[in-house]
């Protein structure tokens, strides 16, 4: 899997891992995500991005499990990788991918859904075909096969 550095468009090698204890407190400490409480999440499943030559947490994701689905509760990229000046892109559609793919090995389909709680549920339509159910936004089946091999899988 890769990010794409926004100055110069190169791609480089990133990892996904769960979120560890010490990442917790680094994470408390650390101005680099401050829109959630992200010791709430300790009774989730999370997990972190970062670059293959790093430790430095570029962006969280933390999951919760259903009968037959999995919820995104929340994902976040750090604040130097949100907007226009962002240093990386590509953070939040491999976390979206890495959940996609969790899904469909817990045999659920790759049926991934979140709440979204600002105007970024447009922006998950448009940029990762998320569909609307309810209060929800989900991928599933197709088009979480697709995340997964255009976040995924470095082939191309």
């Amino acid at each position: 899997m890769h990010l794409v550095k926004t100055v110069g468009g190169h791609k480089v090698e990133a990892i996904i891992e769960p979120v560890t204890t010490t990442d917790f407190r680094t994470i408390k400490k650390s101005k680099r995500f401050p829109d959630f409480n992200w010791d709430k999440e300790k009774k989730n499943e999370v997990y972190k991005l970062r670059l293959l030559e790093s430790e430095a947490i570029l962006g969280l994701m933390s999951l919760v499990y259903f009968e037959n689905w999995i919820k995104i509760n929340l994902l976040q990229s750090s604040i130097e990788n949100i907007g226009e000046e962002k240093q990386y892109d590509r953070i939040a559609g491999c976390l979206i991918a890495y959940a996609c793919r969790i899904a469909f090995r817990k045999g659920f389909d790759g049926f991934v859904a979140l709440e979204p709680k600002t105007t970024l549920a447009q922006h998950y339509i448009n940029k990762y075909n998320f569909q609307i159910c309810g209060r929800h936004i989900n991928t599933e089946l197709g088009n979480s096969e697709l995340l997964i091999q255009e976040y995924l899988n470095d082939d191309q």
